[in-house]
């Protein structure tokens, strides 16, 4: 099997961590993006889509699948990372205008090392994300409790990939 044959993919839910190994869906999100990576979409994406909405999930297929996964990540670092520092939810949070700057200039900079990578998002994608963010009705705080959490390995790539050019 090649790389032809790998489909990419971005789901989106609402969930939080209520207790270790317990996650519960908190919100009416749910959707996922996918596609073709590196080729032209394969026969089995109407199977996928179509098993999707047989489980009641949408699902959208993307002719730019590294795209719309970037779109997300643009979105995850800059949300968890404030989210984790503040201790605060995003909806909160963009209620400070200081905290609101910072947001918008932490998706700036993730998407500047999107340009570098090579990858194309639209030109107006700092202003749709923090729209999006701006209209969440809340959003769950998973790091708030001393759980730990992912937000240094996310943001630990943006450092990694855009540090050598100086992004």
């Amino acid at each position: 099997m090649g790389v032809d044959q790998v489909l990419g993919g971005v789901a989106y839910i609402e969930a939080a961590l209520v207790e270790p190994g317990v996650v519960v869906k908190s919100g009416p999100i749910q959707r996922i993006v996918f596609g073709a990576l590196y080729a032209q979409p394969a026969d089995g994406d109407d199977v996928i889509r179509s098993s999707l909405h047989e489980a009641g999930i949408a699902s959208e297929l993307s002719d730019d699948t590294r795209a719309a996964m970037w779109r997300k990540f643009v979105f995850v670092c800059a949300m968890s990372g404030l989210t984790t520092l503040t201790r605060r939810s995003i909806s909160d949070m963009l209620t400070v205008p200081s905290a609101h700057e910072l947001f918008v200039d932490a998706l700036g900079g993730a998407v500047a090392v999107d340009r570098v990578m090579g990858v194309r998002l639209p030109d107006n994608v700092v202003e749709e994300t923090t729209t999006f963010a701006e209209n969440l009705p809340r959003y769950a705080v998973l790091n708030a409790k001393g759980r730990g959490g992912t937000t240094p390995a996310r943001t630990g790539c943006l450092q990694r990939d855009g540090g050598p050019t100086g992004t």
